[in-house]
């Protein structure tokens, strides 16, 4: 049983209601009510409207939350911290990965201007329908708030400059989380077709000041022509021609921005078809989507860009599609 923690809170039963109890609040001096039940009961709900992939999220957070918090900063747990999650999910039918630091970000882009950067707390509304004008961060502190986006937003940088592999998550979640098991021949053929796509010449400079300090990903949904939906990495094993691919960034700046697209194609097939691309678009799908094809042989790249007032103020990893 070791490394288990048990919280033992005192607790009040309502004398009208058996299923509402009252929990002390050391820090307003008062009693503040809550709903066990009513609480389970909303989470088997929003579990089932998110494809199941709800509570499973939430498990990664609060490992997140046992790695990371110091003993000194109380960040949002329990009750609180599914709250949180809740009003911020991202995509449920992305991968898992993807799931996940969609959320970040949404949270980051939330919370971080209008409350951590300037030293106040959102209002967390309780989500029973027994209980009104309970706010869940009551009982934290602007700076544990505070600590706890700017934890959210150093990962989320990290994993923006260092990318999302197994050594980044290890750092973010701990040594518990495995290490890559990807073999040397296999990496060494993932780097040459990365220097294949960064290193093309007809790939242009970015055409805006660059601002430091925020982050974007990318998410990848492939369908085969009969329309089943696979699964696919960053700078995977070869896709075959015929399939469509839907890109989609996403980022904890907060709106409005636009999203530019860079595409660069390599190989001979798109150079005999005047395709090697490599110049700026708009999203084609949505605000934050774009929709392309493995359509030549070769290692392509994608890349998002965040602008807002004239300036890119975040920008994404390079997306390698490797086509066979």
């Amino acid at each position: 049983m070791g490394g288990i923690s048990i919280d033992v809170v005192p607790v009040i039963k309502d004398v009208d209601d058996d299923s509402l109890y009252y929990i002390g609040n050391s820090k307003l001096g008062d009693w503040t009510v809550t709903d066990p039940k009513g609480h389970k009961s909303w989470s088997t709900k929003v579990n089932a409207d998110n494809d199941s992939e709800y509570k499973p999220l939430v498990k990664i957070f609060k490992w997140w939350r046992r790695v990371n918090c110091p003993s000194d900063v109380k960040y949002p747990k329990g009750i609180t911290l599914e709250k949180i999650i809740a009003d911020n999910l991202g995509d449920s039918s992305l991968s898992t990965e993807d799931f996940l630091i969609a959320t970040i970000q949404n949270i980051i882009s939330a919370y971080k201007e209008d409350y951590a950067d300037i030293g106040i707390n959102p209002i967390i509304d309780d989500p029973s329908e027994k209980i009104e004008r309970n706010d869940l961060l009551s009982r934290y502190s602007t700076n544990d708030f505070k600590e706890f986006i700017y934890k959210l937003i150093e990962h989320a940088e990290l994993l923006n400059l260092k990318g999302t592999g197994n050594e980044t998550w290890r750092e973010i979640l701990g040594n518990q989380f495995p290490k890559d098991s990807t073999v040397s021949s296999n990496n060494a053929h993932a780097l040459i077709c990365e220097n294949v796509c960064l290193s093309a010449p007809h790939k242009q400079r970015p055409m805006w000041p660059m601002q430091k300090g925020g982050a974007a990903f990318i998410s990848a949904k492939v369908i085969t022509p009969i329309g089943d939906i696979i699964e696919y990495q960053n700078n995977g094993l070869p896709l075959e021609k015929g399939y469509s691919l839907h890109f989609r960034a996403f980022t904890g700046v907060k709106p409005p921005y636009r999203v530019m697209w860079q595409i660069v194609n390599t190989g001979v097939e798109a150079a005999n078809a005047n395709c090697m691309r490599g110049t700026f678009e708009s999203s084609d799908e949505g605000t934050h989507g774009k929709r392309e094809s493995t359509a030549y042989t070769g290692s392509h790249s994608v890349q998002c860009f965040i602008i807002k007032k004239g300036a890119c103020v975040a920008k994404s990893k390079e997306f390698i599609i490797n086509i066979c």
